[in-house]
């Protein structure tokens, strides 16, 4: 598999996975499960594209790879004895398309890799100050203002990030972002997982509260005019406080809902089948290439046609109409 055919697989995987997650998850109070999930997926997106199972490819190659053989072998005992022309080559633009695109890409990855350093050299600076007004947490720092109202509280809310390290998961889809920063489902799956980290961290916290009203009245009275970092768990988060109220006070999902989870499976299932299918290509043009390979050895200059049009050929014909002048046989 080329790089270029690595890269379409693993954000086309990403856009169904983040699909199925848009319909069927995104609104159930399984916070952890959904976590899981998202960081589970953007894994198996990178990873699915090297799984090859060869008794999956046996099923879509064996067929293909006889009748090709086939071919190849007629085509190159008819070949035999044949002259061929030497056609000088046009001259080539400095780049190809596709050596274009990977400068793109490779200048674009760059800049994002980049911006990420920055960011956290900046973080690291502003984690050795101190941050009036603010919560935010990264890694095992926390960072709180001491006279914060509800103190005890946003200090459990920040454990919670701290202990299940939801900043791993931050840095991990920062990357991610910078490998497939031409894929809008990138950005959805980097809000995704900072939403479910407020999710499961406000869950904890509010349960040590008389009321989750009292929890969201919290978040409310202090979220306003603060600039939380980019690369840290936040309590104070203006743009999330909406949804982070509505589903603190959203019924918990019925058990018989789990049940969606394991719809993944069979799609997991589905994209192997699919990966294996298309790595079948690879194993018919090295074949195809060992057959080919000692006869084109003792033509290295010759201007030879693709396998393609060799085929059309052969399947066009029975054999080749042979003109013999001088002892030197001419293909017409």
């Amino acid at each position: 598999m080329n790089a270029l055919t690595y890269l379409l697989q693993v954000n086309i995987y990403l856009f169904i996975f983040y699909l199925f997650y848009l319909i069927l998850l995104r609104n159930e109070t399984f916070f952890k499960m959904n976590r899981f999930y998202l960081v589970g997926s953007g894994m198996l997106a990178l990873f699915i594209p090297l799984l090859r199972a060869d008794w999956i490819k046996e099923l879509f190659v064996t067929e293909q790879v006889q009748h090709l053989a086939q071919i190849v072998n007629t085509s190159v005992l008819q070949t035999d004895n044949i002259t061929f022309t030497v056609i000088k080559a046009e001259e080539q633009p400095l780049f190809s398309p596709t050596e274009w695109f990977w400068l793109i890409y490779g200048i674009v990855t760059l800049i994002f890799l980049f911006n990420f350093l920055r960011r956290l050299y900046l973080l690291n600076k502003v984690l050795k100050k101190e941050n009036k007004g603010q919560a935010f947490s990264f890694f095992n720092t926390i960072s709180i203002d001491g006279e914060l109202e509800g103190l005890e509280t946003i200090m459990k809310h920040e454990l919670v990030h701290a202990k299940q390290w939801h900043s791993a998961d931050v840095i991990f889809f920062e990357l991610f972002t910078a490998m497939n920063w031409f894929n809008p489902v990138v950005y959805g799956y980097k809000n995704a997982i900072k939403n479910i980290h407020e999710f499961i961290a406000d869950e904890t916290a509010a349960s040590t509260l008389e009321n989750k009203s009292a929890y969201a009245l919290l978040l409310v009275s202090n979220v306003f005019n603060t600039q939380p970092q980019q690369l840290t768990n936040s309590f104070y988060n203006q743009s999330l406080l909406k949804r982070r109220i509505i589903m603190l006070h959203k019924t918990k999902s019925r058990k018989t809902a789990i049940l969606k989870y394991g719809l993944s499976a069979p799609l997991f299932a589905g994209m192997v089948i699919f990966s294996s299918a298309t790595g079948a290509e690879g194993k018919i043009i090295t074949r195809i290439t060992e057959k080919v390979a000692p006869f084109i050895a003792n033509y290295p200059n010759a201007d030879l046609k693709p396998i393609g049009d060799l085929k059309r050929r052969t399947e066009t014909t029975t054999a080749p109409k042979v003109k013999k002048k001088k002892g030197i046989f001419h293909l017409l």
